[in-house]
This record gives structure tokens, sequence and C-alpha cells, in this order.
């Protein structure tokens, strides 16, 4: 008796019965790997929304201790260094900020001078400066100059606490922040610190860095390299004002763009 054929993917039956079982397997699979993802995107975004939530804690505490950020900051480590000012380590929380505004130190200075052309030769020599250990010369420009970019954006003194004033900064802010963490980010400059506190307020503590006591010539102690990358960080700061403009201006312009109707 001649063998039964065996069923085999050379036979019309025997194909259709392996992509039966490939199509049982691969749904399954796709099952498996559609459930996977669901949770990993729910936990993802229950992350991301958590972050979103403490963020702006977060960006105070390191303004509250002088530093300013962008969101050029790596996002992933604001929590860790607000942890160590939150813990009282500040000596470590000063040192991780003063490395990675050493890092991105030439980065800032480029975008300044390139954005702000009319600031550059002030902006190199501050720079230059605060580069050979001139903090007396460095921290005091850094901070001027901060002032004068500021208050081209937001058309009043970024120092002022009036309740007019603050209300036009935080309008300003809301017209031009793209989302919700540039809008922390920008927006922690209406809060009482001890950077723009004006003298006598109580806001400033010993060792903080205060742009009035500076300018002012009442602050003889100002010159290290600890408030030298602070004012850096103030001025990366007033500039993320001036870029976050720019680019409301460009999504206003394709906006209206998108509106014209075609001929």
């Amino acid at each position: 008796m001649q063998e039964q054929e065996k069923l085999s993917v050379r036979t019309p039956a025997g194909l259709l019965q392996q992509i039966a079982a490939f199509s049982a397997h691969f749904g399954k699979y796709r099952r498996w790997v559609s459930v996977n993802l669901a949770e990993n995107f729910a936990e993802i975004g229950e992350n991301m929304r958590r972050f979103q939530a403490g963020f702006p804690e977060q960006v105070g505490i390191l303004a509250q201790n002088g530093w300013f950020i962008s969101l050029d900051t790596p996002l992933a480590a604001i929590y860790p260094v607000a942890d160590l000012f939150r813990a009282g380590n500040v000596t470590e929380g000063h040192k991780q900020m003063c490395g990675h505004f050493s890092r991105i130190r030439q980065d800032i200075e480029d975008n300044l001078t390139t954005s702000f052309p009319e600031r550059r030769r002030i902006l190199q020599k501050a720079f230059r400066a605060h580069d050979a250990g001139d903090y007396e010369l460095s921290v005091p420009v850094f901070l001027a100059q901060a002032d004068g970019i500021a208050k081209k954006i937001l058309g009043v003194s970024i120092y002022s606490r009036k309740s007019a004033v603050v209300r036009r900064m935080g309008d300003v802010i809301a017209n031009i922040a793209a989302e919700e963490l540039e809008d922390s980010l920008l927006r922690v400059v209406l809060k009482a610190l001890p950077l723009t506190a004006s003298t006598g307020s109580g806001a400033q503590g010993a060792g903080e860095l205060n742009r009035h006591e500076v300018l002012h010539g009442i602050d003889t102690q100002y010159a290290t390299e600890l408030n030298s990358y602070r004012a850096i960080s103030w001025l990366q700061c007033a500039a993320h004002f001036d870029e976050a403009k720019k680019c409301s201006n460009r999504r206003s312009q394709k906006v209206g763009q998108a509106d014209v109707p075609k001929p």
C-alpha cells in the first residue's frame, strides 16, 4: 500500500494549513503586542502627567536657589537636582548646576550673539571675563544684559512686582508660551525670588545673588564662579522669552497663511 502523502507546504492543503497556523500565532502575538503597547503608553502618559504636574514646583525650587533653565536643559536632570536642594544638599545642587552650565556655556554665548547682534561685543567680553575668572566684571554685565533683553520682550521691567505689571507679564507669557512646560519655565519670573527681590524685602538670603544689590553697588562679595554661572542662567532665561516670542510669531504667520483662501 502506497504511503499516504503527507501534508506539506508543497501541497495546496499543506500550504493552507501552514497559513492557518501562522495566522493563529500571529493573531495571538498581535493581541499581546496591542495589550502591552496600550499598557506601556498608558504608563508613559501617566508618568508624563505626573512630571508636568510637579514641574512648576521643581522649577521654582531651582529659581529659589538662583538657577533658571530653558527647554535646552535635560528635563530628566531637573527633578534630581531639585531634590538635592529640597533635601538641604545645597553645595552638591550648585555643583551639578555649575557643571551643566559649564557644558553648555559656549552654546549659550553662540545663541545670544546670534540672536542679539547689537549686544555681541558686550556679551563676548562678559563671557571672556567669566572664562578668565574676572567675576567682578562678568556678573554685572550678564545681569544688565538680561534686564535689556527681558524688557524688550515684556515691555516692562521684569523686576517690578506691581500688580498691573505682573499681570501684563503674565498675559505676554500666556500669549507666547507654546505649551505647558514652557509656560512654567517663563512664569517662574513672576514669583518672589532672591535674584529679583528689592533690597530689604527679605526674599534674598545669605549667599544668594541679588540683581539690585549687585548693580547698585551694595553687594561687594558677589564675585564668585557660582554667581557668574547663576547670572548666565538668568541671561539664558531672558533670551528664552525672545525665542518664545519669535516662535509664537511664526505660528501666528502659519495660521494666517492657512486662513487665506486659495484663488
